[in-house]
């Protein structure tokens, strides 16, 4: 996101105090500050993915700079491993398009899933992001739940071979 646009969130943001009366204004500050959230998660992808290239121990550097607990910081690194799967999201999170909470269902659906179901998932990675973009992080939650069911049935004969062995 360029330096103008985050200035502009800002001040769109900054617009709206417990004193504005203006429900347009309300509605235009909380979607300002909604994607400046975003982008400062994609931020701390960015950070996360940094220190690991430096060899250090994410979670902990982290947690220690922003002063919050180890499940925090560890919810950032295991978006920080989708979003290097997945480079579409990193950039729509970025952008503002989804939440940091589309990513943690991602993640979430991809431990669920076998190496092959997951190379199958993201082989439509695009549709993912568009899908993640037009919808809550929740509802999102529930397509790649069905998504998953999908893939489990499609695989059903190679898990039943793979459970004989």
């Amino acid at each position: 996101m360029q330096r103008e646009q985050l200035i502009e969130l800002v001040d769109t943001a900054r617009a709206a105090d417990r004193s504005t009366v203006d429900r347009a204004v309300i509605v235009a500050a909380v979607a300002a500050a909604t994607r400046l959230v975003a982008w400062c998660d994609s931020q701390q992808i960015v950070y996360a993915q940094a220190l690991a290239d430096l060899g250090a121990v994410p979670e902990n550097v982290l947690a220690l700079a922003s002063r919050s607990d180890a499940r925090d910081a560890e919810r950032v690194v295991k978006r920080a491993d989708v979003a290097k799967k997945v480079p579409g999201f990193a950039d729509a999170l970025a952008a503002g398009r989804v939440a940091g909470g589309h990513l943690d269902h991602l993640g979430a659906s991809l431990r669920r899933l076998d190496n092959d179901q997951q190379a199958k998932l993201l082989a439509d990675a695009g549709r993912l992001v568009t899908i993640a973009a037009n919808s809550t992080p929740d509802e999102f939650g529930r397509t790649l739940r069905a998504e998953e069911r999908r893939l489990a049935a499609d695989d059903g004969m190679s898990r039943l071979e793979r459970q004989r062995q």
